[in-house]
């Protein structure tokens, strides 16, 4: 599945190492072959379930894209969209820090925006955004490739105008909508701890550009958090009789 679009019109955030990366990319359901394999280690007191409270999270922009102020703006505003209400403190921080976080000090999470100025051979392999896991463990550090989703939108009608002859304006708000809407899903893989995605929801795996572009669309409320394979095991076994 290498194409950027499906002919269904959804645009994923591409999985390039799925060991590794958690990107918004085609929805992996588990299997009850996983669900059982899971159960044993549950069992076995190997896997440790993510059941503890959400950390709180404080997101640090690094914008190496030169981003309008009202690009930054949607950014930063649809990033956190999906996390009020829900219990977990997601916030912006005012200044990068000079330190790590100290006990019970917000965890600090960096949203690194990249140019990508230059379209490539490789460019429809390259995601929307991309958190990288080590060793199962989410890393500090979300990159965005604003370049990337700006030659997307290009392809893009609003109100059936092609999105280049919109407003500098509306140009500008609606690139920032998607991106910060990559951001928010991304932020999702690392307070879940997990590479795995929802059926529905911001965590799904992918979404139509219709809906990316779309202001306050239902598409990208927390519907159905993506869920570890220790948790889809527990569930599964609370089903059975």
């Amino acid at each position: 599945m290498a194409q950027t679009a499906w002919q269904d019109g959804s645009v994923p955030w591409r999985r390039r190492a799925l060991s590794v990366v958690a990107v918004m990319t085609i929805a992996v359901a588990g299997t009850r072959t996983t669900i059982a394999a899971a159960s044993r280690e549950l069992e076995n007191g190997r896997m440790a379930c993510a059941d503890a409270p959400r950390p709180p999270v404080r997101l640090h922009l690094i914008d190496r894209a030169a981003l309008s102020f009202d690009a930054r703006n949607a950014l930063m505003r649809e990033a956190l969209a999906p996390w009020r209400g829900e219990d977990v403190s997601v916030t912006w921080g005012t200044e990068l820090p000079t330190r790590p976080a100290g006990l019970g000090e917000p965890m600090d999470l960096y949203v690194l925006v990249e140019a990508d100025a230059s379209e490539t051979s490789d460019d429809r392999h390259v995601p929307m955004a991309s958190i990288r896991f080590v060793d199962g463990k989410p890393s500090t550090h979300i990159i965005v490739h604003a370049g990337r989703v700006a030659r997307l939108l290009a392809d893009v009608r609003l109100d059936d105008v092609p999105f280049a002859k919109r407003s500098r304006l509306i140009r500008d708000r609606v690139l920032g909508r998607v991106l910060g809407r990559a951001v928010a899903h991304e932020v999702g893989h690392f307070l879940l701890g997990s590479r795995e995605h929802a059926p529905s929801g911001l965590m799904r795996a992918s979404h139509r550009i219709k809906h990316l572009t779309e202001p306050a669309h239902p598409m990208f409320r927390l519907a159905a958090p993506a869920t570890p394979p220790c948790r889809v095991a527990r569930a599964e076994g609370k089903s059975e009789p």
